[in-house]
């Protein structure tokens, strides 16, 4: 019988091939599990645009009022453009209420695929700007009340770059039953040369500020306002005064405004016009993406008998006794099995394993907070009667366990365990803020508003080697417990179907602890090998 490790060593890794939005190549950054066997089709959205004006107007026209010849005749040309401007008459920018009913009935329809986004098209295009429109800085608004909102987490394709992964974190305003408006969305885009980050904030739906900056590879740069980037400000879909401090950019270094287009030089208007052009695309498509698509995550694992051997088609059972909600699916023939489920912070899942003669085995209290994409549930070892190698029951979340040290208000511990016969692993706690680590296997920190922790766990033995595509991590039943002062508030199980040597697992964001779970073999040996 094949045993799991055998199977994760001949696995053939999926990178996430393409290109970033410059135009660069996007390495294998993290790594996919196989396509599921099951060819679901994706679901129609459908939503509410607006219809395709008769008239374009483009952004240097409009500065062109003075000269009303020239404006008509450039009129007639674009007059066939099927660019939409955005037309909040028509523009439908309520989201869909998030429930759980919505949540299994997108996942009836999309199964396990992963959504995409292009942002190829022009869908979208500038308003009319008004010179006179002051720029309003409401991102410290709205992020002051991030805590207050609903938030959820997409994982995307992007089509138009091979399938670059992008997540969006969406904050969204549910105050009113009937009005659920997206107040910004994160996107974190992943390239081989880091992290593309933008964030998109809106009012009721209409695009006010973009902020977009480049981070390294694992996000582990201090959010604040002065890392370089593209600070824009927006007003009736139009861009009123944008600061650049990016030495990537063809406008570089400066202030730009709208009141003061007219005076500068035509190389300067035309990069003003399609950084505008793009913005204004970009937010409206992502914004109409992620509107009606609930919070999922994809639960993963493998099962084998007492021996690691693999056990294809044991019959899994989960359930949501909150929701009274059931599925029910298979392993496939390496014992592995992936199923989608909505992410509901008040439901706590189960899952009944049976293979023939076998003990059945349950798996209690699987909880997955919002935020979650990708949940994995390691290896669960099946035993024949008589064989009692593993627990064959037991629970991801006891919440009646106490934090091994006694801890304040404000502190957590995090635990790391492994099995240290088949790997060599070191966490790295690092405080974003302090620009420091802490590499112990249990770590107490402690947190403020103002708190941002990014923690990781890394295969130092094939990192240091060179040896990134190293399933070890993989198989070491690695397992990251996070207390405060009254118990276990989360856990995570390292991935059982990934090649690489850097686990992200959580980042902690003021007191806040949001999942990540992404898996790198693509690494910078300054940060975790030296």
């Amino acid at each position: 019988m094949k045993k799991i490790w055998t199977i994760l060593l001949l696995f053939t890794v999926m990178a996430l091939a393409g290109g970033c939005a410059y135009g660069k190549e996007q390495a294998e950054v993290i790594t996919n599990r196989a396509d599921s066997e099951e060819d679901t089709a994706g679901e129609e959205i459908s939503v509410d645009v607006p219809e395709p004006e008769t008239e374009e107007v483009d952004a240097e026209e409009i500065q062109m009022e003075e000269e009303p010849e020239e404006e008509e005749a450039e009129e007639e040309e674009s007059s066939s453009d099927e660019v939409t401007e955005v037309n909040f008459d028509g523009f439908e920018a309520n989201a869909s209420e998030e429930t759980f009913k919505n949540a299994v009935s997108y996942i009836n329809k999309q199964g396990n695929q992963i959504p995409s986004i292009n942002y190829d098209e022009v869908k979208y295009k500038p308003g009319k700007r008004d010179t006179k429109a002051k720029a309003e800085n409401i991102a410290q608004s709205i992020d002051s009340r991030l805590n207050v909102l609903s938030m959820k987490k997409i994982r995307m394709l992007r089509e138009d770059t091979n399938g670059t992964t992008i997540d969006f974190t969406v904050y969204m305003n549910k105050a009113n039953k009937n009005q659920n408006y997206i107040e910004k969305i994160v996107s974190t885009e992943y390239c081989s040369d880091g992290r593309d980050i933008t964030n998109f904030y809106f009012v009721k739906g209409e695009l006010r500020y973009v902020y977009s900056y480049k981070d390294d590879i694992y996000g582990s740069t201090y959010r604040d306002s002065n890392i370089p980037g593209k600070k824009c400000y927006f007003s009736k879909n139009a861009m009123i005064e944008c600061y650049i401090n990016d030495d990537d950019a063809l406008l570089r270094n400066s202030a730009y405004t709208a009141k003061d287009y007219k005076s500068y030089d035509e190389f300067i208007r035309t990069e003003y016009d399609a950084l505008e052009k793009d913005l204004v695309n970009r937010a409206y498509i992502t914004y109409m993406a992620v509107k009606d698509i609930p919070g999922t995550a994809l639960l993963s694992g493998y099962v084998a008998d007492e021996y690691g051997g693999i056990l294809s088609n044991v019959k899994i059972t989960l359930t949501s006794k909150a929701n009274e909600y059931t599925q029910e699916f298979t392993t496939n023939g390496d014992g592995y099995y992936e199923v989608r489920v909505p992410v509901n912070k008040e439901d706590w899942y189960g899952l009944r394993f049976h293979y023939g003669d076998f003990r059945e085995v349950s798996i209690d209290d699987v909880h997955i907070p919002a935020g979650t994409v990708e949940y994995s549930l390691g290896i669960t070892y099946m035993a024949a009667e008589g064989e009692n190698k593993h627990d064959t029951e037991y629970y991801l979340l006891d919440v009646t366990q106490k934090p091994p040290k006694r801890l304040r208000n404000n502190e957590y511990q995090i635990i790391l365990s492994y099995d240290s016969t088949k790997a060599d692993l070191k966490p790295f706690m690092m405080s974003l803020n302090k620009g420091k680590s802490e590499t112990s296997l249990s770590t107490i920190i402690t947190v403020d508003e103002d708190s941002q922790y990014k923690y990781f766990v890394t295969d130092q033995r094939g990192g240091r080697r060179d040896n990134t595509m190293t399933y070890e991590m993989s198989v070491s039943e690695a397992v990251v417990k996070v207390f405060n002062k009254d118990g276990l508030v989360a856990s995570y199980q390292v991935p059982v179907n990934r090649a690489g040597v850097v686990w992200e697992v959580f980042e902690i964001d003021g007191t806040k602890i949001i999942p990540v779970s992404n898996y790198y073999y693509d690494v910078g040996k300054e940060i975790f090998f030296q």
